[in-house]
């Protein structure tokens, strides 16, 4: 009941008083007016209230980061009596809370409403409808209730831009021949072909080349290529509140386009999200990339533990690794010699920061990074 409504009650008892000691018909028909507009508003809101049916649905399950997805409201109930709009409690697609639309109900009439809505920040989003709030058309009864129609969700997945391809150890030529022979496990041979020039001598096979009156060179086992290993720091960024979502969307578009320039170097990607609810992800080759895009609209941030940690534990499955990129929103000297270790054990190192550079104490940790040839990136919050 609203404040109306109360007014309006005591209007009608004290129309009820004058009618009942002066006998007047005026006095009688003002009341009984009011007592049916009462009875009738009340009537309407808890009728609608009990036959009101709501669902939602997507017109997709992922969008990019920018772009923006509808949701479809249906909404039926079955009161003739008239009601005012229906106020719709829409759950934002950028955490920030609800807002609020208004939806005409025809009894009887399954309606449908198209609500387009925007996403300007990665993460996953509850869509659909929160609450719900009837009232009359008088404006007298006012009823809130929570919706069953706020369960499905969706992932704002980050965009992805051209970045400079990861430099892998050991080197880099164009020569494929001489990536193969890098790699090759020389305690495993598995085969013999013919002597090709540039081959080793010590790979050549004497005693069958004696026999067979040709040089013959042993073939090796070649294992996989090495992989790029993304770390992402995944606790919450060490930015002020008001810019933590742009700070997300930085570090997850760094990473995806990180990982794409691997990809399309033909290299696999190995990305370990360390978050409240760890996950492993590993993509081989560019039709894994919307694995990666999904995983990184879903990381929380909520990871509990310290990045120097994280970098301590990766530290040992560094022997495939043939490159590291490490995005993060901190650095400090524990972080810059546990990046300098990754890069003593061999693996060429890309670090990706989305703070400030050029703060004196971070200026001097880069600038130490830099030395130890440890290429450093800037990343910007602020074009997210």
């Amino acid at each position: 009941m609203t404040r109306r409504a109360v007014m309006l009650l005591l209007c009608a008892a004290l129309l009820l008083v004058c009618a009942l000691s002066t006998a007047g018909e005026l006095f009688w028909l003002f009341f009984w007016t009011l007592a049916v507009m009462l009875l009738t508003s009340c009537v309407a809101v808890f009728w609608t209230q009990r036959t009101l049916s709501l669902n939602c649905s997507l017109d997709n399950g992922h969008v990019t980061r920018g772009g923006q997805v509808n949701l479809s409201i249906t909404l039926a109930h079955r009161c003739p009596l008239p009601i005012a709009s229906l106020r719709l409690l829409i759950s934002m697609p950028n955490g920030a809370g609800d807002f609020e639309i208004h939806a005409a109900a025809t009894p009887f009439v399954t309606s449908v409403i198209q609500q387009p809505l925007y996403c300007p920040h990665v993460g996953e989003y509850p869509a659909g409808i929160s609450g719900v709030c009837l009232q009359d058309v008088f404006g007298l009864f006012s009823v809130h209730r929570r919706a069953d129609a706020g369960g499905e969700k969706f992932v704002v997945i980050p965009q992805v831009y051209v970045t400079e391809p990861l430099a892998f150890s050991p080197g880099e030529s164009d020569n494929e021949s001489t990536i193969s022979r890098a790699f090759e496990d020389a305690t495993m041979p598995t085969d013999v072909r013919a002597y090709q020039q540039g081959d080793e001598l010590k790979k050549v096979h004497w005693k069958l080349s004696m026999r067979r009156k040709e040089l013959l060179v042993r073939v090796y086992e070649q294992p996989m290529k090495p992989d790029a290993l993304l770390l992402v720091d995944c606790a919450p960024p060490d930015v002020p509140m008001d810019r933590m979502p742009f700070a997300r969307d930085a570090i997850c578009e760094a990473a995806a386009s990180v990982a794409l320039a691997a990809l399309q170097e033909g290299a696999p990607v190995r990305m370990p999200l360390l978050t409240d609810t760890p996950t492993d992800i590993n993509a081989a080759g560019q039709e894994d990339l919307a694995y990666v895009l999904n995983a990184l609209g879903r990381c929380a941030f909520d990871g509990a533990q310290e990045f120097e940690r994280v970098l301590l534990l990766e530290t040992r499955r560094m022997r495939r690794t043939g490159s590291t990129a490490i995005i993060t929103s901190r650095m400090n000297p524990m972080i810059a010699d546990m990046i300098l270790r990754i890069r003593r054990m061999g693996p060429r190192v890309r670090v990706l920061i989305a703070a400030d550079v050029e703060d004196e104490g971070i200026a001097l940790l880069v600038h130490r990074l830099m030395r130890n040839d440890v290429e450093v990136m800037p990343i910007s919050a602020e074009l997210a």
